[in-house]
């Protein structure tokens, strides 16, 4: 159907197997299906993290569900963008960046600062620091919230930071004018 959707794995042979329910099967408050935004494999493979988007009537909602054979084990109301550590820990977004394993609580990792809503964290290679976007610029912070540093701004809307493969680069989009429309041409 229209704006609902399932998770898929793709395999090196081409092989595509279905790994979720259907979004719409998500129960929300809201009057709209949810629908996965997108979705993380944990390092096992065992586990999906995905971030599930619904509306509820003054704007979206984030959870991060944790899918195992299809099933939901796990929902973390309120928090987005979910990222693996290596250890399979989650790094997860709300109000600040939280750390958390799929049985706890998720706890703020930094001091605060980010209040405003940090988005799309990419971890390093090393697991040692993410690169976010914050206040439509990039930055970059140690796992445990220590030496936060922007590193790209101007004036564009810089979003989706990755690292590369070794650690040394990372790679964004930069978008002049401030428009989110853009980003759907």
């Amino acid at each position: 159907g229209d704006d609902v959707n399932r998770l898929v794995l793709h395999d090196e042979n081409g092989k595509e197997t279905i790994v979720s329910m259907c979004s719409s099967a998500i129960p929300n408050p809201g009057y709209l299906s949810t629908v996965f935004e997108f979705s993380r494999l944990s390092p096992d493979k065992k586990l999906i993290a995905a971030e599930a988007k619904y509306y509820l009537n003054d704007g979206y909602r984030y959870s991060t569900v944790i899918i195992k054979n299809k099933e939901i084990i796990k929902v973390f109301d309120n928090f987005g963008a979910p990222e693996w550590l290596p250890d399979g820990r989650l790094l997860l977004v709300s109000d600040g960046m939280y750390i958390t394993d799929i049985n706890g609580t998720p706890k703020k990792i930094d001091d605060g600062t980010l209040s405003s809503g940090p988005n799309n964290p990419d971890l390093n290679p090393s697991g040692k620091r993410i690169a976010f976007e914050w206040n439509q610029r990039i930055w970059v912070m140690d796992i445990d919230g220590s030496n936060l540093k922007e590193i790209a701004s101007g004036n564009a809307l810089y979003r989706f930071p990755a690292w590369s493969p070794n650690g040394k680069y990372i790679a964004f989009l930069a978008h002049e004018g401030y428009s989110y429309t853009g980003w759907y041409r």
